[in-house]
């Protein structure tokens, strides 16, 4: 835990938030509210995407070639971005005051489970926008800066073109990814229930239902799971509020469940998708 918290601290990127009081039932979302979401986004921006720090010379090659050609990872490559997802997801986890006040058995209980159904939450939210593309998606990841200083290099002006192919599930999953056809379907149909589930352009939404899934106390061994609990509640709260403020009242409750059973539908996914490198 020292060596991430040291390694970003050096950065110079990322000071941890303090969380604000918790959020009373059925309250508006203020102005306070909207900045304090807002700053965990940043938190998770910061830890998880536009750096490259931690990218070594032929990962970013590869990178900017999926960028530039939509062309593959070869699978070393994929390996090595798995371990870097996963490094930069724990280092977020460790950077909020909520997790660093758990004992640390459960916070590791949180980080072995839950760190893998953010990441296939992540995947159907990609799947589930056309505006994801393989250029976005890199740009994302390593920063605009890097991707545009290595495609200012002179080269083969022919071949120098970003690809903006719309990312689809055949993108991260091509049939067939597993022996069971049966079990490819339910996966598929398990991503797009998540994808409908969510505004993709809603960046409130998508942060506090990621810290959602953070504090899910489901099937964990912890030591204090009132305070996971307590935790969660507060960020459903939240989503409630958001919910009330830009939907008319009769469809809150529908989407407060839909979002309320993504925990569950990336745990199932997990499950279905067992050690598949979660890119």
């Amino acid at each position: 835990i020292g060596d991430i918290h040291n390694q970003t601290k050096s950065r110079g990127k990322v000071i941890p938030i303090i969380p604000s009081q918790d959020p009373k039932p059925n309250k508006s979302l203020t102005a306070e509210d909207r900045l304090q979401i807002l700053q965990y986004g940043e938190v998770m921006k910061s830890c998880c995407a536009r750096r490259d720090d931690d990218l070594d010379p032929q990962m970013v090659t590869e990178l900017l070639q999926i960028a530039l050609h939509g062309s593959s990872l070869s699978h070393q490559t994929a390996a090595q971005l798995h371990t870097v997802v996963e490094n930069r997801t724990s280092q977020c986890f460790y950077l909020l005051q909520e997790f660093q006040a758990l004992p640390p058995p459960d916070q590791d209980q949180i980080v072995q489970n839950n760190l893998q159904m953010i990441h296939r939450f992540r995947q159907a939210l990609w799947w589930g926008n056309t505006k994801y593309h393989s250029r976005w998606l890199v740009g994302l990841f390593m920063g605009e800066d890097k991707c545009l200083e290595i495609e200012n290099i002179p080269q083969d002006f022919s071949m120098k073109c970003s690809s903006t192919k719309p990312f689809e599930y055949q993108s991260l999953f091509t049939s067939p990814w597993c022996q069971s056809e049966e079990v490819e379907v339910l996966h598929k149909n398990l991503m797009k229930d998540i994808s409908e589930s969510v505004d993709s352009d809603d960046e409130i939404e998508i942060i506090l239902i990621v810290l959602i899934i953070a504090f899910s106390a489901d099937f964990l061994d912890l030591k204090d799971r009132n305070q996971v609990e307590k935790m969660q509640l507060k960020f459903v709260l939240l989503l409630q509020a958001h919910y009330s403020a830009i939907y008319p009242e009769k469809e809150v409750a529908g989407r407060l469940a839909k979002a309320l059973m993504i925990p569950a539908v990336a745990r199932q996914i997990v499950q279905l998708t067992g050690s598949r490198l979660s890119l």
